[in-house]
């Protein structure tokens, strides 16, 4: 009867522990390229996040990785199986060739940043 009950316990532990809910954060894509644009022109892209969780999906915080590179993400949780969008403007009054980073930080325990890759060139 004690191995019997044990055993239940475990299995029902088990089921507990697999049934967690997580978010799980999916980009559109990994590198967005703006390829040659002229200076002065829309620098304006955007990216679409995806929940593939069971959970909500919080992204707490877009950064560039300089100041000329601005996302601009949503404040909502995405729910699960939903989509969302950031927006993301580089500033194209920079003549030349660019590569540029946006961090997405997130609550997916499995990939608490996404990095997302921006480049092009822009000219006169």
């Amino acid at each position: 009867m004690y191995r019997f009950l044990s055993f239940s316990i475990f299995i029902l532990f088990s089921f507990c522990v697999t049934a967690q809910s997580e978010a799980s954060i999916q980009l559109s894509t990994e590198t967005i390229d703006y390829g040659v644009i002229k200076k002065g022109a829309d620098g304006e892209r955007t990216l679409t996040v995806s929940n593939r969780g069971n959970a909500p999906l919080v992204l707490s915080n877009c950064a560039g990785s300089c100041g000329c590179t601005v996302p601009s993400c949503p404040r909502e949780p995405i729910m699960p199986n939903r989509s969302a969008t950031i927006s993301i403007k580089y500033d194209t009054n920079r003549p030349g060739p660019f590569s540029k980073m946006i961090t997405i930080f997130s609550n997916d325990p499995q990939k608490t940043s996404a990095v997302v890759r921006i480049t092009g060139e822009v000219k006169e």
